[in-house]
């Protein structure tokens, strides 16, 4: 049976402060009064019975004194009278006996090991670069993991290039959620959880703080109350140091509470009924956890879980959003340890011990029984009749489950497309028929004479013949799309807009990126049937927008045709009559992304495109030349 990490770390600031542990705030002499109250023998320690002198619910404080008794010798010390819920403010509670203690003293002691007793010899250092590969390569053998900078900079504060066994404890309390990336503390002496998802969720425009416009679009109910609790400063922003602030109860969870609540037959243990069934109202979506929590995280294998075992597991651990349960990427049929990923930067060897508690076989895969991934149909190739009248299935191979990027020859006869992550372009018959693989690289463009292709590959723009033969690199840069009069070839790079003239074979830079407000310009352009302008997806700090730039060698003219903070799909098409540009975009009534198309004469909003089955999920898409029909891919 496997158990969880050693938990049994003595609570020293409660044994040491013994009997004589004293309140020393005038809001916390109700607890000590009311402790010397019920201790009747003055011996400054609660017995079963004083205890049970309480009034209400016996059955309750039967159940809080067997699960405060932290040291289980049968008397409860002022300190530990004082952690119970209930007695005063949940920020002013003492403190309990933290279960991430012991996993990260095993951590700890790991780490020593590795390094030859690292402990034995404190003052020593190891170079940044080495102790940060270790670390990755001993979750993940396989190097799916990078050195990020946010890792660098956890690992390294002082930027010495030198990781102290001081830093590296500190960076495995990061690791561990113990503390947030930053440093400050996570998790609170009296069992309290900073929701840190949560801070970056209202911080819509991601700058670093809370506006009141941004937290009362999100904070539900007494939104407005909420808010200036939590603006102790009054300059109308919540910063992080004011969300974690403790007595702004918004920003923090309270497991140890959730738990009691959720304990219905006051046994100290929730079983499955229990544990569903406290999920409820604000945490109802938190549900399907339940009872992968209830297996996972069942370390004794008693069929319930203990105060340590819940706190331990993933509804016990707010600081992350846990629920949105992981996709399987590679379509097969179970999720390896970089596609469970949740945080690819933060909490990394939280998110490791995750993994390995899920998969009970210790096989390195979760599949469905031990984990309900999200399941990644193949993607399949359809070809639709512009007016919607008719769609048929084009192509869907498991051998090519990643089919994307679908761009129809100008003459009509074929079909190209690519597959990602693995990184080939395929051709098929625009009817429909077998594929060969034509080369490496991804989003293939067709020039206007339907012989040659322009496609991305390693941050550079190439061409190759239809035939697969004299492939070329052009020039740095990605997301190549050839122009429909086959003179120039659009592309981004360094997060500019640039376009390159095939008969001369220069460059020039039509939009810099100092001269556009976005954080990035999308590949998947597409060109105007007159080949004077590009339409591309740029991301703000909030959403996406639609916009065009002119590519004639005029001033750009940058045109916004359609906003969103909805999910856009960085594939546009342009109708062959210049009228519309399609997409795929998020449609709340049916929760996944769905064709729709711009009519950019009206100006209206987007619409659904004619004949789009609103069961599948809709990616990519390419107008036939004639504007009869377009070839796309969904799921």
């Amino acid at each position: 049976m496997r158990t969880a990490p050693a938990t049994a770390l003595v609570m020293l600031l409660i044994l040491a402060g013994g009997p004589d542990v004293r309140p020393v705030r005038g809001d916390e002499e109700p607890v000590a009064k009311r402790f010397r109250e019920l201790d009747l023998d003055g011996d400054r320690l609660l017995s079963r019975e004083e205890y049970l002198l309480r009034p209400g619910n016996q059955r309750v404080h039967r159940r809080d004194f067997q699960m405060f008794d932290f040291d289980q010798d049968g008397f409860l010390l002022p300190t530990e009278f004082a952690a119970i819920p209930g007695l005063i403010p949940p920020y002013r509670r003492g403190p309990l006996p933290d279960p991430f203690d012991g996993l990260l003293e095993e951590a700890v002691a790991a780490l020593d090991e590795s390094y030859n007793g690292w402990d034995r010899r404190p003052t020593g250092k190891i170079p940044t670069q080495t102790f940060l590969a270790n670390f990755l390569t001993s979750l993940a053998p396989d190097g799916h993991i990078g050195i990020s900078s946010s890792l660098r900079a956890q690992a390294d504060p002082n930027r010495d290039g030198q990781v102290s066994r001081e830093e590296a404890r500190a960076f495995l309390e990061m690791q561990l959620g113990i503390r947030a990336p930053d440093g400050s503390p996570l998790r609170e002496a009296n069992g309290r959880v900073v929701n840190w998802k949560r801070f970056y969720w209202l911080d819509a425009d991601s700058s670093g703080s809370i506006s009141r416009e941004e937290f009362l679009a999100k904070g539900g109910a007494n939104a407005v109350q909420a808010f200036a609790a939590g603006d102790r400063n009054g300059d109308v922003e919540i910063t992080w140091e004011e969300y974690c602030h403790p007595e702004w109860t918004t920003g923090h969870e309270d497991p140890v509470l959730r738990f009691r609540e959720a304990d219905t037959n006051f046994d100290g243990l929730l079983d499955f009924a229990e544990l569903d069934a406290g999920l409820t109202g604000g945490t109802a979506y938190r549900k399907p956890l339940a009872l992968v929590c209830m297996t996972a995280f069942d370390f004794d294998g008693d069929g319930k879980l203990s105060l340590d075992e819940y706190r331990i597991s993933m509804l016990g651990n707010w600081i992350g959003n846990w629920t949105g349960f992981r996709p399987d990427k590679n379509r097969d049929q179970a999720i390896t340890f970089d596609e469970f990923l949740h945080e690819p930067s933060s909490f990394l060897l939280l998110q490791w011990l995750y993994f390995h508690y899920l998969d009970r076989d210790g096989d390195g895969r979760l599949v469905k029984t031990e984990y309900p991934y999200e399941e990644n149909p193949p993607q399949t190739l359809y070809r639709l009749a512009a007016d919607g009248s008719r769609m048929d299935l084009l192509f869907r191979d498991p051998q090519y489950p990643n089919a994307g990027s679908p761009e129809v020859s100008p003459d009509g006869q074929w079909i190209a497309f690519d597959l990602y992550p693995e990184g080939k372009i395929l051709l098929m018959p625009a009817a429909g028929g077998p594929v060969r693989e034509l080369c490496q690289g991804l989003m293939p463009s067709w020039s206007a004479d339907s012989q040659w292709l322009t496609y991305s590959w390693n941050s550079s723009i190439w061409i190759v013949s239809a035939d697969g033969s004299n492939a070329q690199p052009l020039t740095q840069g990605w997301g190549a799309q050839w122009s429909p009069d086959g003179k120039t070839i659009a592309y981004t790079n360094n997060g500019g807009l640039w376009a390159y003239d095939v008969q001369t074979r220069q460059s020039r830079e039509v939009l810099p990126r100092q001269l556009h407000p976005y954080l990035m310009l999308y590949y998947g352009m597409t060109w105007s049937p007159d080949s004077r302008r590009v339409a591309l997806k740029a991301t703000t700090q909030v959403g996406s927008d639609i916009i065009s730039v002119n590519m004639t060698g005029g001033p750009p003219d940058l045109v916004v045709h359609f906003s969103t903070e909805q999910n856009l799909s960085h594939d546009l098409s342009w109708s062959t009559d210049g009228r519309q540009l399609i997409f795929s975009h998020y449609a709340p009534e049916h929760k996944r992304n769905l064709l729709h198309q711009l009519d950019l004469e009206s100006g209206d909003g987007p619409t659904l495109f004619p004949g789009v089955n609103p069961a599948l999920t809709y990616l990519n898409t390419s107008f036939s030349r004639d504007g009869s029909w377009i070839v796309l891919t969904a799921k």
